[in-house]
């Protein structure tokens, strides 16, 4: 796998899908039944994520290569009990503009920190593209309103 072009992918592929609204690139053929499934493709490749829940959900992100899978990443979180079902909305609003923001130095989720005037984003990992784990976070008034875990890499 040609790591710099693998990277570049990424991170296009991640502004262009659950970080612009999801909408755009929600696929019409649905592979897992009750998830919700978004794709961008580019040349030899594809971004594919599925994932399920709302409040609580999982997933997972792979991208493939000439139509082999290289690369993964696996996530599960979502906003705590105690947020009411309108600041989920605000929340995950939020968050996409976070993710927007993606680093291409560590094409994950966010980046390290990001805040408006109401949330605040945190995101800490180990590794490279290559093997990888993290958390992130969203606070609002110094308590955590969402969370979520990640790990992936390449698939060799």
């Amino acid at each position: 796998m040609d790591e710099v072009a693998a990277v570049d992918f990424i991170v296009r592929a991640k502004r262009s899908t659950y970080a612009a609204g999801g909408d755009a690139a929600t696929v019409s053929e649905v592979l897992v039944p009750g998830s919700k499934q978004l794709e961008f493709a580019e040349g030899d490749w594809l971004y594919r994520d599925i994932y399920t829940g709302f409040r609580f959900f999982a997933g997972q992100e792979t991208v493939y290569h000439r139509d082999a899978p290289v690369w993964t990443m696996v996530y599960c979180g979502g906003v705590g009990g105690a947020v009411a079902e309108a600041e989920t909305h605000d929340v995950y609003r939020f968050l996409r503009e976070a993710l927007s923001r993606v680093d291409p130095g560590a094409p994950y989720r966010g980046p390290r920190s990001f805040a408006n005037s109401v949330y605040e984003y945190d995101n800490s990992y180990q590794g490279s593209p290559r093997r990888f784990r993290g958390r992130e976070g969203v606070h609002r008034d110094g308590r955590e309103v969402y969370g979520l875990d990640y790990c992936g890499g390449a698939l060799e």
